[in-house]
């Protein structure tokens, strides 16, 4: 059996509170950034855009209206999905739309994402709608948005929806 005694000096005591608000505050200051500022259409956003807090399908549909989209408040898909480990050249291709918007898919191989896909009732700055149906897609990992698209049905090609 083994017995420590530990005796406190007030200086022990003041070094070990300021210990600990040094690495709290180094915490806080190295942590991610959950906010970005982003382009839509070419229109720089003046705040930034947060990316995670999305618990459900309302909080995606209201992200999709900050960006200027008005979109179907139920998505009409939605759909759990894991990513594989090694992409292939379709993967590879969708995420290269990914990286351009500033996210990364490749850093979620082998986890579990869901996606959701709304449909678009009105594109940003009154840009007129096509004929087709556009759907506004987003991927998730654990309540932040890691990626998404703007799929157009009449030509079925796949844009970024950011920048």
């Amino acid at each position: 059996m083994f017995v420590f005694s530990f005796k406190a000096s007030k200086f022990r005591i003041l070094f070990a509170v300021v210990l600990c608000a040094f690495i709290a505050f180094a915490a806080i200051v190295l942590l991610p950034e959950t906010e970005h500022s982003v382009t839509v259409n070419g229109v720089q956003f003046d705040r930034k855009i947060r990316f995670d807090g999305m618990k459900t399908t309302e909080d995606l549909a209201e992200f999709a209206e900050n960006l200027g989209f008005s979109v179907d408040a139920a998505p009409i898909e939605t759909v759990n999905v894991k990513l594989p480990t090694k992409f292939d050249a379709v993967l590879d291709k969708y995420n290269d739309i990914q990286k351009s918007q500033g996210f990364n898919l490749a850093k979620y191989k082998n986890k579990e994402v869901v996606r959701h896909s709304f449909r678009v009732t009105a594109l940003p700055d009154e840009q007129s709608l096509p004929k087709e149906d556009v759907l506004l897609t987003f991927i998730l990992h654990k309540d932040k948005i890691i990626g998404g698209d703007l799929f157009f049905t009449g030509d079925q090609k796949v844009y970024p929806f950011l920048k």
